[in-house]
């Protein structure tokens, strides 16, 4: 783990990622570029994770809609909220979400 500014690796992998998703979704960041807000982390599994939780969303919304970042701190923590305009996930299915190998997708 390295200490470095989680804002600025967010651009980073967000700046990759806009140049690779439909001009029909509309981005949003909510923290400014010039923040530090910094936190001991793997970069690289860091950026993979973003990517992932990216791609999630842009498959929830079929290329089509917003994606929102922001970034807050406190602390003891660093807060980061990724969301989309996607369909989301059926309230009956909330008590899986987080168990290892848990998709909505019929592949994937």
């Amino acid at each position: 783990l390295k200490e470095v500014n989680i804002c600025k690796v967010l651009l980073t992998a967000s700046d990759y990622l806009r140049t690779r998703t439909s001009s029909r979704v509309h981005f949003e960041q909510e923290f400014p570029d010039d923040e530090e807000i910094i936190a001991p982390v793997n970069v690289e599994l860091f950026e993979w994770v973003i990517e992932n939780l990216w791609k999630n969303a842009l498959d929830a919304m079929n290329n089509i809609g917003e994606i929102a970042i922001s970034v807050t701190e406190n602390e003891n923590f660093v807060f980061i909220d990724l969301t989309d305009t996607g369909k989301g996930i059926p309230k009956s299915k909330f008590k899986n979400v987080f168990k290892p190998g848990y998709t909505t997708k019929l592949r994937g």
